[in-house]
């Protein structure tokens, strides 16, 4: 195998809005991942195929570090390289939650859980040639705020193992997941798992608005989409916990397949060049007049599509969790429904999204699980 050495494969970024987002060999990239199962065993490998089909585009896994060396210096691959194989299969991203040192905080520990993540990012460098891994979590939710010193021997621990993981040669985002405490160099996540999306809003509206945002949900089903929505919106990192319950779960497999279409502009988009629709949010969109009108789909008892509007230059930006339709107070200079490739929009053959009306407004239509791209005429924007 071709040994790569020297690279960069992802790192967070923070751009000059104050925004955090990830970036994956050079390119934006909207870390949105669905989280099942552990090593070894467990969901981890059907997870990787039930991501796939609900069109997740990177696979959040537990690597336990017990597990994967269960004694000194003895290192467990086999099951790693297998999910780095299927997500080369299903084209996934995977994300690696490590679960370390919890409770002892000595030098031998240090040096002990250095060894085991060094062994792993050094085989992650010689087998996964296809880049799929590209993150790694240490720790998780490790609550700091349960302990007075213990917590600080866990923040500076924490700290000290990943500034040393980035110091190796081979280079992925590494980000910690200690709560209850705010005095963390690197990145770090709040697990929210509550169904009232009032509390989501609270919580990603508190603090500064440039803070690095990472929101973690589980056992929620019916409002799933609008989480997802909503946590984007606000600039945040967004993880899904568990599988099953999700597996027939359309509205989400068609938000996933609209953000895919232009996932880069999520990523890179200041929230205040963000809103959302059909989640209960001021529709108003940057401080303009402009309120889109949204219908259920036909399916008795199907709930209104939600979705996410990003203004990213000249263009907005529209993404849904089904169909839609928005009356526009103005006319269009562009509406095209498509997809980027290499970073280039392509429209989609044949699909005109809107129409003229004789009021003399523009009535755009979003169809399940596509992105549409509008232009306004003049200066509007």
């Amino acid at each position: 195998m071709i040994n790569v050495q020297n690279r960069l494969i992802s790192q967070y970024i923070r751009n000059n809005d104050g925004k955090w987002f990830l970036e994956v060999e050079g390119a934006p990239f909207l870390f949105h991942s669905m989280q099942g199962g552990h090593l070894p065993g467990g969901q981890a490998a059907t997870g990787v195929k039930a991501a796939a089909e609900l069109c997740f585009q990177t696979y959040s896994v537990c690597i336990p570090w017990d597990c994967f060396e269960p004694s000194r210096g003895s290192y467990l691959f086999e099951e790693i390289d297998e999910l780095i194989r299927l997500a080369g299969i299903y084209n996934m991203r995977l994300d690696l939650l490590w679960s370390g040192a919890d409770h002892e905080y000595s030098p031998d520990m240090f040096e002990a859980e250095y060894e085991a993540l060094r062994a792993l990012i050094h085989h992650l460098r010689d087998y996964d040639t296809a880049r799929r891994v590209i993150s790694l979590q240490l720790e998780n939710v490790y609550d700091a705020s349960r302990f007075a010193t213990p917590s600080l021997s866990a923040i500076v621990y924490k700290n000290r193992l990943a500034g040393e993981i980035k110091e190796l040669e081979y280079k992925i985002a590494v980000r910690v997941n200690i709560t209850g405490r705010e005095d963390l160099q690197e990145r770090r996540e709040q697990d929210i798992y509550v169904a009232d999306i009032q509390y989501t809003k609270r919580m990603l509206r508190s603090g500064d608005a440039t803070r690095f945002r990472y929101s973690e949900n589980g056992n929620i089903i019916d409002s799933v989409a609008t989480h997802i929505v909503e946590a984007l919106a606000y600039g945040a990192f967004y993880s899904r916990y568990t599988l099953d319950e999700y597996r027939e779960n359309t509205a989400l497999q068609d938000l996933n397949r609209s953000l895919n279409h232009a996932h880069e502009i999520i990523a890179t988009a200041a929230p205040h060049d963000m809103t959302t629709f059909g989640t209960g949010s001021d529709p108003v969109l940057y401080g303009q007049s402009f309120t889109p009108a949204f219908e259920a789909p036909a399916c008795p008892g199907s709930s209104p599509a939600v979705g996410l509007l990003v203004h990213s230059g000249e263009f907005i930006y529209i993404f849904g969790s089904g169909d839609a339709f928005f009356d526009l107070p103005s006319s269009i200079a562009e509406a095209t429904a498509g997809t980027f490739k290499n970073g280039i929009w392509a429209p989609e053959s044949g699909r005109f999204p809107g129409q003229c009306m004789a009021n003399g407004q523009y009535r755009l239509s979003l169809h399940a699980g596509e992105c549409v791209r509008i232009a306004f005429q003049g200066e509007r924007l």
